[in-house]
């Protein structure tokens, strides 16, 4: 299907479709995506049948909005509360507009008969081809840029973010420690503990430090949680008791 009956916008689908013709006859495009991150709470606040009737409301701004703003496009939803915008042949000035546009929108607040609702969103706007040349990454970003972007409560670019050389050694940390391990590429220094009340050095503290061939020095504020939460921290402090 080529609607969403529950939203009345475009689907997933026709989303899809929409993707591979841009990327096809390689023309500029900026897509915009938002978010609705506190769904679970507004579902439960007053129904599904009363969050969707929201929903429409939320597609018929944004269609609204693409009239006004002369986008010549159609308003896409693409399951789990993410809507898409494209906005082919404008220019970012004229997409920063809109962004706030939308960010005034989803800051005020609903009224369900008589229930104020609040929406709490993240929105995105992500360059093609600029930021993304791939039909598969496009895909992905679209589904997964809520947990990327900042939750700041302000609309972003996500060129910000492909540009930060910490969001790129973050996006790519499984492979960098994976071959940190491989390698045993990671250095350990210590630092010397002075005891004030005996006047010396009483012991140390290791350090661990890592030199990436590609990405050269990273900070342990990125590799060190990274490595507790997917378990790879017993293997580097195995390495660490050894030197």
């Amino acid at each position: 299907l080529l609607i969403n009956t529950e939203t009345l916008a475009q689907s997933s689908i026709a989303f899809e479709n929409e993707l591979k013709k841009s990327m096809s006859i390689a023309v500029p495009v900026k897509f915009v995506f938002i978010k609705i991150t506190n769904y679970k709470n507004i579902n439960m606040y007053v129904g599904n049948d009363k969050f969707i009737e929201l929903l429409k409301q939320i597609t018929i701004f944004l269609h609204d909005l693409s009239k006004k703003q002369k986008l010549g496009s159609n308003v896409y939803y693409l399951n789990d509360y993410v809507y898409a915008l494209p906005t082919e042949g404008q220019t970012e000035l004229m997409v920063d507009a809109i962004l706030r546009d939308l960010q005034t929108y989803f800051s005020q607040d609903f009224i369900l008969d008589g229930v104020r609702i609040n929406l709490e969103t993240r929105i995105c706007a992500v360059r093609v081809p600029e930021d993304i040349d791939n039909f598969e990454h496009l895909l992905y970003i679209s589904k997964q840029f809520y947990k990327i972007i900042e939750p700041n409560g302000k609309p972003q670019w996500y060129k910000d973010y492909v540009t930060d050389r910490n969001f790129i050694v973050r996006r790519n940390l499984d492979s960098i420690l994976d071959r940190a391990i491989q390698n045993r590429s990671f250095e350990v220094y210590y630092q010397p503990i002075y005891n004030i009340k005996r006047k010396c050095f009483t012991c140390a503290e290791a350090l661990v430090r890592l030199n990436d061939p590609d990405y050269g020095n990273i900070s342990p504020a990125l590799f060190i949680p990274y490595a507790e939460k997917t378990n790879k921290i017993h293997i580097i402090g195995d390495f660490v008791l050894e030197k």
